[in-house]
């Protein structure tokens, strides 16, 4: 995480005028080297209000991607996007939303 803000900040990025009900964040195939608390304290930091994201799309090569767990325990909502009875847990294709978000789907 430390290494993403680092990469940010050299690149002169910044979220300042960037209104968050606009801002998308696209990850691929990168979660495997994601998963620890500080990788989970950045995605809900971005996520929160002031953070600039209104929502993480990741899309992956493995069914189960560890930092779901980090990330439901912080309040971030987790919103699998491929059929959760076929086959069990698939974590391939994924949005993460801030916390407090309602999924409506299936409501």
């Amino acid at each position: 995480a430390a290494k993403v803000e680092a990469a940010v900040e050299a690149a002169g990025a910044t979220t300042d005028g960037c209104p968050p009900p606009h801002v998308v964040c696209m990850l691929s195939n990168i979660m495997c080297y994601c998963t620890d608390d500080e990788t989970a304290d950045l995605f809900t930091r971005l996520l929160s209000p002031g953070g600039g994201v209104r929502a993480i799309l990741v899309n992956e090569r493995g069914a189960e991607q560890r930092i779901v767990g980090h990330l439901e325990r912080r309040g971030v909502v987790v919103s699998h996007l491929l059929d959760q009875s076929a086959q069990g847990r698939d974590d391939r294709q994924m949005i993460f939303f801030p916390p407090g978000f309602r999924d409506t789907r299936g409501a």
